[in-house]
């Protein structure tokens, strides 16, 4: 920007008060950066880009489906587990191996428990676990 000499590139679009970017009672302090905690990840095989879990309920059971994509660095043999504990500590377990990038895993749960809201029955809840592995170690790992 010709003429400021103290703009910051697209400093215009920031919702901050001129003034935090110096005036001449003030100093070029504008509150601007990283304000939550941060960690870097380092991954070398494989890693969970999104996992999407959708169910269908049919006939007194619902049909579990994970629908997990995945970034991928090496072409190691992959595999993705999911494990479904419910509010009675049954588990119910599947896995496949993954070929491409993608990959839906559904499970049948007979009889599930249902949510019912506040003041009209309990609010069981059911664990999901996913975990990405290599063969040998969890590369990845997903709970909901």
């Amino acid at each position: 920007m010709t003429g400021v000499s103290h703009a910051i590139p697209g400093g215009p679009y920031l919702r901050k008060a001129p003034c935090q970017f110096g005036w001449d009672w003030g100093p070029k302090l504008p509150p601007i950066g990283i304000w939550q905690a941060i960690r870097l990840e380092g991954r070398s095989v494989a890693r969970f880009d999104d996992v999407r879990l959708m169910q269908q309920h049919q006939d007194g059971a619902v049909v579990l489906e994970a629908a997990v994509s995945l970034d991928r660095w090496q072409a190691d043999d992959l595999t993705v587990m999911m494990h479904i504990t419910g509010p009675d500590d049954r588990t119910i377990t599947t896995k496949a191996a993954l070929d491409g990038n993608s990959h839906t895993l559904a499970v049948t749960i007979d009889q599930p428990q249902l949510w019912w809201p506040n003041g009209y029955g309990d609010q069981p809840l059911y664990q999901v676990d996913l975990h990405l592995t290599d063969g040998k170690h969890v590369v990845d790992q997903r709970h909901y």
